[in-house]
């Protein structure tokens, strides 16, 4: 007879994960402040979900350090200090992704990887800040996609939701983000050539300059 190795599966796993990243993303973006409690019930009514899927993402994000659980639940934590971090680990992430997808990209994920970055060079006047941090997003979860690793690509996609905050949104100004298009364009190329070790190099150059110009924003608020 076999044994019972598995509990039954009670909460649908897409809920959990949507659950989760709304709550994660209200949180690093600034819509949920630091020390804030988070109560099951007020999430659950606010998401239009039962108090199950809070409570598994609630325990996912504690696990993450995105929350804390103190003597009255648990509390929103303030992650800004490790925004440090958080872009160096990005480096060392897309750095790799890139290399992989330098040899493993097909021709036609090459080609959405260049009309990503033509198409955010050739509409930048007219974006809000917003559409300018959602074009970037899409080059670099599309270079994430590129390395044929799912595992690389959520840790990538985890990563780059901690890095864009309320405080660093100034960040997809007008003229940073010409700066960095440029970078984007450098970084297609190396693609284009196959060159995993050039592009892993010019993506840890490229975030590296996006931490050097985040600090700078950040100091000045």
């Amino acid at each position: 007879m076999v044994k019972q190795l598995f509990s039954k599966v009670t909460t649908p796993v897409t809920a959990v994960a949507q659950v989760h990243r709304e709550l994660r993303q209200a949180i690093v973006r600034g819509r949920i402040e630091p020390g804030t409690r988070l109560v099951e019930t007020q999430l659950a009514q606010m998401l239009g979900v039962s108090r199950t899927p809070i409570r598994e993402a609630l325990s996912r994000l504690e696990t993450e350090g995105v929350v804390l659980r103190g003597q009255g639940g648990l509390v929103v934590r303030d992650t800004g200090s490790e925004r440090a971090v958080i872009l160096g680990i990005r480096q060392r992430l897309e750095g790799f992704a890139a290399r992989l997808a330098a040899e493993r990209m097909s021709p036609s994920e090459r080609d959405a990887l260049e009309e990503a970055c033509a198409a955010g060079a050739a509409t930048i006047e007219e974006m809000s800040l917003e559409e300018r941090r959602l074009s970037n997003s899409r080059f670099h979860l599309l270079l994430a996609n590129g390395s044929h690793s799912r595992r690389l690509e959520k840790l990538i996609e985890e990563y780059y939701d901690y890095s864009v905050t309320a405080e660093t949104l100034p960040f997809y100004s007008l003229e940073l983000m010409r700066q960095h298009q440029n970078q984007h364009r450098d970084i297609v190329d190396a693609i284009r050539s196959q060159d995993g070790t050039l592009a892993e190099r010019i993506v840890i150059q490229h975030l590296q300059n996006v931490q050097e110009a985040q600090t700078e924003l950040v100091e000045k608020l």
